[in-house]
């Protein structure tokens, strides 16, 4: 199977080529320009990054950086989750992309890529009436091996259980001095990387790059001398033909 593809189009066949794991990751340079990148770096700088130490999936625990709530850490409180998602929509979002609307632009080339009549939605609680929040800025130096598959944390949420598959976006805001690498293994056995299997891709992006990969894939990031930060949030297939994001 093809590791990493970079393009500056994303295309349907592509997008399928991902889906249907015939290629590992896609990167897309320049998705935000350098002018765009400083914008939403300032914009950052000017809200705050919250450091908390959470769990890593990867057995560990590690000092992490957010600006807005992800649903895996928030899983046993979903009424925090929710209250920080209307706060983030309200009063965050309108400053963190006055310039740039950094997801707005990421779902909108979506929805361009996929097959006919499908379409590419944010996700919805229709049990808690309300939406899953959008993207979240993530301070992330490191990670050990890990997968994400919310299904899996979360099997009773009616807002994943049509999912089928799962896949990350990650746009570079900045990428440290150095390290700092994504690593994606073809396996979803975290046991197969203890045992020296060499990662599919191992991809160094830049600011303002866009990279797509399925998460199910064991992943991890090499250790980033300097800041490491993204405007990041997940998005999947789900069993009626449609898409959905969320983090």
């Amino acid at each position: 199977m093809p590791g990493l593809v970079e393009t500056k189009l994303l295309t349907s066949s592509l997008l399928n080529a991902l889906i249907e794991r015939r290629i590992s990751a896609l990167r897309m340079p320049h998705f935000l320009s350098l002018a765009e990148t400083l914008s939403v770096s300032n914009r950052i700088r000017e809200i705050g990054i919250e450091f908390y130490v959470g769990d890593t999936k990867g057995g560990t625990s590690e000092r992490k950086g957010k600006i807005g709530p992800n649903l895996s850490r928030f899983k046993d409180d979903l009424h925090e989750y929710f209250e920080r998602t209307f706060d983030f929509d309200e009063n965050i979002k309108p400053i963190l992309f006055r310039d740039v609307d950094v997801v707005g632009r990421f779902a909108s080339l979506m929805q361009s890529a996929l097959n006919a009549g499908a379409l590419f939605q944010r996700a919805r609680s229709d049990r808690m009436q309300t939406c899953l929040s959008e993207c979240t800025v993530r301070s992330l130096p490191a990670a050990p091996p890990h997968t994400d598959w919310i299904k899996a944390e979360m099997e009773d949420f009616d807002a994943v259980g049509s999912l089928t598959d799962q896949f990350a976006w990650n746009v570079y805001i900045s990428t440290g001095e150095s390290g700092g690498h994504t690593a994606i293994y073809n396996t979803e056995d975290r046991c197969a990387i203890r045992t020296g299997l060499a990662p599919d891709v191992l991809v160094g992006p830049k600011p303002g790059d866009l990279i797509l990969f399925r998460t199910l894939n064991v992943h991890e990031v090499r250790q980033a001398r300097g800041d490491r930060i993204t405007v990041s949030g997940f998005w999947g297939p789900r069993s009626d033909g449609n898409y959905q994001y969320w983090v």
